[in-house]
């Protein structure tokens, strides 16, 4: 016997299972986006390990107008699209996409993919996190002002800049906590919005501090007199954006950019700071990104966290779980053996990740679970080796999960 029920749906979705008793059965999805249904086994007595079935529903217009809603499910997506939208989502979001937004997001053309998520706060609120880790404002440092709360959806909505923000942070009570008196302040200000030796410029570097202190001084042939005045120079420099546009090629294409492009990119952004959101439309709309000839990409501790997560409990994690595996991670110089023992802590505290696939069919096991962790299908020797490993008594997906997450293709994308 089996027990056949809606485990998730789209908002407002009413349809439910014709019959959940029924050996086969149907359902009519009424909402578009993801749905997962689940199906329990039983022989009467015991019941056995629930299945999910995942899938997405996706508007199509007929000839005539109407409207069709053709089933997706998470195995049948081709694996460039798959393979595009794990990246999309661990360069834009800072983790992986669970079951349900892979079955919604991956059969979405690639400009609708990349315009919806460049106009999500939360692709704007995961940039600000990474920014506000390259200036070490973390833990007890945290910006937490209305102005910086704000920052996501404004740069959704396109009202600021990148400069905007980094003017934010700059003059922030956090910024200043973390960075206190002249010499440290005027320092980090020229070290990582200009990135200059600071060392070898000392008479920038006591300028600077005179005009921290409220002295006239002139720094990069302008005068000022606060330290708001230090900020306001510093931002005008043409290598404030020489070296954000350089961060931002290898944070989002994991390489520098050629001298002729990086030339011609760097003058329309100096020119208008507002235009990168464009500039990294057209990155990640270009050839060189998501293509399978590219070098893996490492996933960041931050990365990895949120991506550990959501692969193994089916969501982010809260701020206090990352901030502490965070900063675990910080502390050694080789984090990959402590990222292997996090994995297998977390799979084994009730992780959600059971595959859809029966126990009787370990082909499709695995199959399921390289999807799952590392977007793509498993090679014919892989496939071969887990297969025989989840047959041998005692082993179950788990031993398959675990082995994939503590290899050294888990830590990359």
């Amino acid at each position: 016997a089996v027990t056949w029920a809606v485990a998730d749906a789209p908002q407002n979705a009413r349809a439910v299972v014709e019959d959940p008793s029924a050996k086969r059965t149907r359902i009519v999805p009424d909402r578009e986006g993801p749905w997962v249904l689940r199906c329990r086994p039983s022989d009467g007595k015991l019941g056995g390990w629930p299945l999910r079935l995942r899938f997405a529903v996706v508007a199509k217009k007929k000839d005539d107008g109407a409207i069709t809603a053709p089933f997706v499910t998470t195995t049948e997506i081709a694996p460039a699209a798959r393979r595009l939208t794990r990246e999309l989502f661990l360069d834009l979001l800072g983790r992986t996409p669970n079951e349900a937004e892979l079955a919604s997001w991956a059969p979405l053309p690639p400009e609708v993919r990349v315009d919806k998520l460049l106009s999500s706060p939360d692709t704007w609120r995961a940039w600000l996190d990474e920014e506000s880790f390259y200036f070490l404002l973390i833990d007890q440092f945290r910006p937490v002002s209305d102005r910086l709360a704000a920052v996501p959806e404004k740069m959704a909505a396109g009202e600021i800049s990148f400069r905007d923000v980094h003017r934010e942070f700059a003059l922030s009570a956090e910024f200043n906590a973390r960075n206190p008196g002249n010499d440290t302040y005027v320092t980090v200000v020229f070290e990582q919005l200009l990135g200059i030796e600071v060392q070898k410029q000392p008479r920038v570097l006591d300028a600077g501090k005179k005009m921290y202190d409220g002295a006239v001084a002139r720094i990069f042939d302008q005068k000022g007199d606060n330290q708001s005045d230090v900020v306001r120079i510093t931002l005008a420099q043409p290598a404030y954006v020489d070296l954000y546009l350089r961060r931002m090629a290898v944070r989002y294409l994991g390489q520098a950019l050629p001298k002729s492009e990086h030339d011609a990119t760097l003058s329309l952004l100096a020119a208008d700071a507002g235009l990168f959101r464009e500039i990294l439309r057209d990155w990640l709309l270009s050839d060189r990104y998501g293509g399978a000839a590219r070098p893996p990409k490492p996933k960041n501790d931050r990365q990895f966290i949120r991506s550990l997560f959501v692969d193994l409990l089916g969501r982010p994690p809260a701020y206090e779980e990352f901030r502490n595996m965070r900063n675990a991670l910080q502390a050694l110089a080789d984090p990959r053996p402590l990222r292997g023992v996090l994995a297998k802590v977390l799979l084994d505290s009730g992780a959600v990740l059971p595959p859809a696939a029966p126990d009787t069919d370990p082909a499709a096991q695995v199959r399921e679970l390289f999807h799952r962790l590392l977007g793509r299908d498993p090679e014919r020797r892989e496939l071969a080796a887990f297969t025989t490993t989840l047959a041998e008594p005692g082993t179950s997906w788990r031993t398959a999960a675990l082995a994939l997450m503590t290899s050294p293709q888990y830590q990359y994308y």
